[in-house]
């Protein structure tokens, strides 16, 4: 039960090669990559998101002209702090740990719903609507980029008053920031989220997928280390 974003040929066997020759629902006509979150319910409905922003950067503090281009073809699966166990018991490890910042307002920008957005949604939105932001980590020990989730990510850190990859993660690629808004049915959630066979699971259970397929050199030359230190792309369903 996931929503797919992007690449309109995106299912459970696509290759970089099915994807690069795929359509894309994204306002980039490069931007073939596929972007999946799971489906959440609120006060028991289904709700299917509004739109999503999918951001790329390099994060203050690290430098701009250090960003590695994301390899085609690269996978991870950002997944909460929160989440312990997935059913086939893949250990936490193998996985990236992701920042999920769940908010209830208008549409705002990836920064403004990090700062007034948080690891727990709200349990009612006055204005029934919701938005979360995923941000992936960026920090790339420069092995295999083909595996399982994204054991080889970490996010940056601040140490001494600088940020920097932690040690054994010596290169990074552009932080990707996914941003969701869904317009809810009713005021009063709660929040849920749809797993396998229709089990519903607690909210930190979310997570965001990405399987990049867009060569990004260009973009990384004129839009990170050109000096406007970020690109963005609108996709839809």
């Amino acid at each position: 039960m996931h929503e797919f974003f992007g690449n309109g040929t995106t299912d459970q066997s696509s290759t970089v090669e099915s994807l690069l020759a795929g359509s894309t629902n994204c306002a980039r006509a490069t931007d073939k990559s596929a972007y999946w979150v799971p489906r959440i319910t609120w006060g028991g409905q289904e709700v299917l998101p509004e739109r999503t922003g999918a951001y790329y950067g390099t994060r203050t503090g690290l430098r701009p002209a250090g960003t590695t281009t994301t390899p085609v073809g690269f996978k991870v699966i950002a997944y909460s702090h929160a989440t312990t166990a997935r059913a086939d018991g893949e250990p936490l490890a193998r996985r990236a740990r992701a920042r999920i910042d769940w908010h209830c307002n208008k549409i705002r920008s990836v920064d403004e719903s990090m700062r007034v957005g948080g690891p727990i949604p709200p349990t009612s939105c006055d204005i029934k609507t919701l938005g979360v932001t995923v941000t992936f980590p960026e920090c790339w020990d420069g092995e295999d980029w083909n595996v399982r989730g994204g054991a080889n990510m970490r996010h940056s850190l601040i140490v001494g008053g600088h940020r920097r990859c932690p040690s054994g993660f010596p290169y990074y690629i552009p932080r990707l920031q996914m941003l969701v808004d869904y317009n809810l049915p009713t005021v009063d959630g709660p929040l849920k989220v749809l797993g396998h066979n229709g089990e519903v699971h607690d909210p930190s259970f979310f997570h965001a997928d990405y399987l990049n397929a867009e060569d990004q050199k260009d973009l990384i030359r004129v839009c990170i280390r050109g000096g406007r230190f970020y690109t963005a792309d609108i996709c839809k369903q």
